[in-house]
């Protein structure tokens, strides 16, 4: 397997092709992915896929779990802050 990297919250994280980005960001030492509408820290839970607790915006896409989504060479990734997706969802 060959080494890439993405980005996290503005900052550069190596994955192995193939490896989700939640065991990526796991192997980096960030273990945050996401807050609740209540500013509390969520990541992985169960990984893989059945609980939502490690939802991350990658590519400008909310609520994507990150345990069930490979890592590609360039993607962008954000902590994603549960009270902002639901502002912008009411503005709708």
């Amino acid at each position: 397997m060959r080494d890439i990297e993405f980005e996290f919250d503005g900052r550069s994280v190596k994955a192995r092709e193939g490896q989700s980005i939640a065991e990526a960001l796991l192997d980096d030492g960030i273990t945050t992915f996401r807050k609740t509408r209540n500013g509390e820290d969520r990541g992985v839970f169960c990984g893989m896929g059945v609980c939502f607790e490690c939802r991350t915006i990658i590519d400008g896409k909310p609520n994507t779990r990150a345990c069930m989504t490979p890592a590609t060479s360039g993607c962008k990734v954000k902590t994603q802050e549960d009270a902002h997706i639901e502002a912008e969802n009411e503005q709708r």
